[in-house]
């Protein structure tokens, strides 16, 4: 009895503790379960933060990429046939999309900046390794750069010489050219020969690069002329240097106070004078040479003739020796030697220049269009006024005529470029300055031919008393012909398809030129700024890209 309860009593215990035991192991899996879904959570969590970690480092990377390719492309000049547009390669790495903006009010539109411009890249940049787990957001990255204009000095050389005329047809009149501050005025005419009736009165040099010469009435050359053919110099003008031609021929009373170089004859008549020495293939002379001369050929003395130095010939035929004040030596049947007398170097005679509107050219000039209704004088003077001290490039071309007359006087406060396709500057107007300032008056050349192009109603008349104050340098510019009116004075200088100076007119000598080109050499330049020279205004990670 007593080993049969004992027995109900340990088999009672047995189950109790196994019910307990269970119930641990329950308890234990539970926990086991949670610790695995907490470890695998963080697992994947981990995952998602490293791979957009890694995107996001990739994507900066390569929109920072972009925008160095699209500022390069300004750089380099290749934004207008990129279409303002740089991606890398398919399949590259970085990757990117890289787009060029430019000022539109007071937006962005895609486009290539000049100079005078700001610039704007938008710049979108891939991740290589995208994010995983959801973690797309940092794929890609889009950065907006935006650069300054480049402001600075106009890039135009003060070259040029005081009136260069491409055509010798029409050039004429009978002003003066003086100098300013030590400047050398010249005359430069390109093609056909020239009559100088005192057009070049003052000039330091004379050039006619493809034509004749002839100086006569009261063109007195102040230094050199140069002609690729015959220099006939007549009548009572002088010449204050020297004459270097293809032939020369004195008469009258003309005079030469500096030497002659002929590659063909020299021809006196009358009472001519020579101050300097001769060289020439031959010589037949009646007249006065105070210095020496070396003559490749025969040499011919009428009466009244005399040689003040040495006489070095091939043939020699006077009738008087004693018309040779030094020494004569003859080499027939040889030709003499080279001449000991140096050429003097001709000028450069530059090639035409076509010259249209670009704004681009004119860095640092605040642009002003005017249209139909803006181009009376009131208007003109209220829009200069609007721009302060700024320099000024004033697009009339649709004025049809810029008219400045009857005695109006308009004002200006900084450097002034006047595009216009005709210009009727006279009746006692006038042009004044507060301060020294740099006037450009251009009948644009449109079209690149290397000639001087001068288009239907274009037009360029400077004159009727018109004036310009005396701190204004101007330079005027004109495909056509540009008529200087008489007693018309300014200091500046003239570019044009064909000059007139005429009357008393009288042109002091300032270099100005024209910006992107070298108008001693017709070659073109540098402008002084270039994209290199932008700075950044801002830079900064943007939700939208391209």
């Amino acid at each position: 009895m007593l080993l049969n309860r004992l027995t109900r009593v340990l088999e009672r215990a047995r189950r109790e503790e196994e019910g307990a035991a269970l119930a641990a192991v329950i308890g234990l899996m539970a926990t086991s379960l949670l610790l695995t879904g907490l470890i695998a959570s963080s697992v994947v969590s981990s995952t998602a933060v490293t791979s957009s970690v890694r995107a996001d480092v990739q994507s900066q990377a390569a929109a920072e990429a972009g925008v160095a390719a699209a500022r390069a492309g300004l750089i380099n000049g290749t934004c207008p046939t990129s279409l303002n547009r740089y991606a890398s390669a398919t399949g590259a790495t970085p990757a990117f999309v890289a787009t060029v903006w430019v000022p539109s009010g007071s937006s962005w539109v895609r486009g290539c900046p000049v100079l005078g411009q700001q610039a704007r890249i938008l710049s979108t940049g891939y991740a290589s390794s995208p994010g995983v787990a959801g973690a797309s957001a940092e794929n890609q990255t889009s950065i907006e750069v935006v650069l300054s204009s480049v402001v600075g000095t106009t890039g135009i050389d003060a070259s040029g010489p005081a009136i260069y005329s491409y055509s010798a047809n029409g050039f004429g009149g009978s002003g003066a050219l003086t100098a300013v501050n030590g400047s050398q005025p010249s005359v430069m005419v390109k093609t056909g020969s020239l009559d100088c009736g005192g057009a070049g009165s003052g000039a330091m040099s004379f050039v006619v690069e493809s034509g004749a010469l002839t100086i006569g009435g009261s063109c007195n050359i102040a230094g050199t002329a140069w002609a690729s053919g015959r220099i006939t110099h007549t009548g009572g003008a002088s010449v204050g240097g020297n004459l270097v031609g293809a032939g020369v021929t004195m008469a009258g009373s003309s005079r030469v106070n500096g030497s002659i170089w002929s590659t063909s004859d020299l021809t006196m008549t009358g009472v001519p004078t020579i101050g300097g020495n001769v060289t020439a293939a031959t010589m037949n002379v009646v007249g006065n040479i105070n210095g020496n001369a070396w003559i490749y050929g025969s040499t011919t003395m009428g009466w009244t003739t005399a040689l003040q130095g040495n006489l070095t010939t091939k043939t020699f035929s006077t009738p008087s020796s004693s018309f040779v004040r030094g020494t004569v030596t003859t080499t027939n049947p040889n030709t003499p030697a080279a001449s000991p007398y140096a050429t003097p170097t001709r000028p450069v005679v530059p090639n035409w220049v076509d010259f249209g509107y670009d704004k681009s050219k004119w860095i640092g000039f605040t642009e002003v269009v005017l249209t139909g209704a803006q181009c009376d004088f009131t208007s003109v003077q209220t829009r200069l006024a609007a721009t302060g001290s700024a320099d000024v490039l004033l697009d009339a071309r649709n004025c049809g005529n810029f008219v400045l007359s009857d005695y109006l006087s308009l004002s200006i406060s900084g450097d002034l470029a006047i595009i216009s396709n005709k210009f009727n500057l006279g009746g006692s107007g006038r042009i004044t300055a507060s301060s020294p300032a740099r006037l450009w008056l251009i009948n644009p050349d449109n079209t690149a031919d290397g000639v001087p192009t001068c288009a239907g109603g274009q037009q360029f008349s400077f004159g009727g008393s018109f004036s310009l104050s005396d701190n204004i340098s101007a330079m005027m510019y004109s495909p056509c012909k540009i008529e200087i009116g008489s007693s018309t004075r300014f200091r500046g200088q003239v570019f044009a398809g064909v000059t007139n100076v005429a009357g008393a007119a009288s042109i002091g000598y300032v270099p100005i030129g024209l910006p992107g080109v070298d108008l001693n050499t017709g070659a073109t330049t540098a402008p002084a700024g270039s994209e290199s020279n932008r700075t950044v205004l801002s830079s900064r990670n943007v939700a939208v890209g391209n």
